[in-house]
């Protein structure tokens, strides 16, 4: 029994360790990639602004305040955060940073080089909605 769970718990590290469940790093995903994807989740970009703080090993960011109409801050919207990284291991270990955490606050995907984190106060209609627009874009 003991061989079990010590082989589970190999393939766990294993398969955390290979980026299983994250997207392919090529592709060409971009920003503007994921700002499609916003919109096709019904979601307009109030405000785009860069980061004053890179993320460890990051080569870009960028923080959206995504809404349905950007005219009524009714908290019908999502702040989310895309970072670009120069390798599919930086992006990994970002990825593995964000999940290690003890609580972690919001949801992450991957998209080619980028980590897509929507974070802070959030309708969850509108996360259901970038979910699966992310989704059809091939984010994991």
């Amino acid at each position: 029994m003991r061989h079990g769970v010590a082989a589970a718990a190999l393939l766990a590290a294993l398969a955390l360790a290979t980026g299983c469940g994250t997207a392919g790093f090529g592709g060409g995903a971009s920003f503007p990639q994921a700002e499609q994807a916003f919109r096709a989740a019904g979601l307009q970009v109030c405000s785009a602004t860069t980061p004053e703080v890179r993320a460890p090993d990051a080569t870009a960011g960028r923080v959206y305040d995504l809404q349905r109409t950007c005219d009524d801050d009714d908290g019908d919207g999502v702040l989310v955060t895309v970072t670009e990284y120069p390798t599919e291991g930086d992006r990994d270990a970002a990825l593995g940073r964000y999940n290690a955490q003890a609580r972690p606050i919001g949801v992450v995907w991957t998209l080619g080089p980028l980590t897509i984190q929507a974070s802070g106060d959030r309708d969850g209609d509108a996360v259901d909605g970038l979910t699966r627009a992310l989704d059809d874009a091939g984010a994991k």
